[in-house]
C-alpha cells in the first residue's frame, strides 16, 4: 500500500492512501476492511437516503462492493473442480 505522509501546519500528520491499494499484502485483511468501511463506503454512499436508484444503478453499486471485497480477500481458488470454493 502506498502511504503518503504529510505534515500539516499545526504539526499534525495525515495519512492518505489510494483505494486501489487494498490489494497490498503488507496490510492485514482486518485493516483493509476497516479502511473500506470507514473511508471508501461512506464516500460512495454519501447522500444515499435521497437517491432514486434504478435496477441498473443498484446493480452497479453491488458490483463495486463485490469488486472491492474481492481485492481485499483475494481470488477464489477452486479445489480440483469441487463445488466448494475456498478463499485463501
Amino acid at each position: 500500500m502506498t502511504v503518503y505522509k504529510r505534515k500539516n501546519t499545526d504539526r499534525e500528520q495525515s495519512i492518505l492512501c489510494k483505494p486501489s491499494d487494498v490489494q497490498s499484502k503488507i496490510i492485514s485483511r482486518r485493516s483493509k476492511l476497516q479502511i473500506y468501511k470507514t473511508l471508501i463506503r461512506p464516500v460512495v454512499t454519501y447522500g444515499a437516503e435521497t437517491w432514486t436508484l434504478t435496477a441498473t444503478e443498484e446493480n452497479a453499486l453491488r458490483r463495486f462492493e463485490r469488486e472491492v471485497l474481492r481485492k481485499i480477500y483475494g481470488p477464489v481458488v477452486d479445489m480440483g473442480g469441487m463445488a466448494n470454493k475456498i478463499r485463501q
